[in-house]
């Protein structure tokens, strides 16, 4: 099982939320596949499923959501493969543009 779990800070505005949802719902459905939001809460995004198509999927998404105009409206942001490898998408992207930006 491939998991992602987004969680958007929850001092943005419904228009952003509007905005946000959409786009993040939008890259879930991309040329890898489509994998469906499991989440009630609007401010939580959990896309899950099995197999090589669904880690395609949920990773061209995290490729394409990660930029600057977005991330700074996420809160957390992790990655779950089978419970045993566990990471935060945030740390990672962290890390990646700061040494981008040198």
């Amino acid at each position: 099982m491939y998991r992602t779990v987004i969680k958007l800070k929850k001092n943005i505005s419904e228009e952003q939320l509007s905005i946000l949802t959409e786009r993040i719902i939008d890259n879930f459905n991309n040329r890898a596949g489509k994998i469906d939001n499991h989440s009630t809460d609007p401010f939580e995004f959990v896309f899950e499923g099995e197999g090589e198509a669904a880690f395609e999927c949920i990773h061209l998404a995290i490729f394409k959501l990660t930029e600057p105009e977005f991330m700074n409206f996420v809160n957390v942001w992790d990655w779950i493969d089978d419970e045993r490898e566990y990471g935060s998408v945030i740390d990672s992207y962290n890390k990646y543009y700061k040494r981008v930006r040198k």
